[in-house]
């Protein structure tokens, strides 16, 4: 049985888009630091990944 005087409220704190940092449309050199490490990124397949184009690849590791 559902309460007639009950409903849920959803509210974000703020937007959630406007909080994500921007990326540069030209892809930077990537610069191994100290949490991603030359180890750990030879270890993400999605980088070994010949589907992705050498571009893409380079997306992602500046996302990273």
């Amino acid at each position: 049985m559902m309460l007639s005087g009950i409903r849920i409220v959803r509210r974000f704190p703020e937007d959630p888009l406007e909080i994500l940092p921007s990326i540069s449309p030209y892809l930077l050199l990537f610069v191994l630091g100290i949490y991603l490490t030359k180890k750990r990124m030879e270890g993400i397949v999605l980088l070994s990944n010949a589907f992705l184009w050498p571009d893409e690849r380079q997306l992602v590791a500046q996302v990273l």
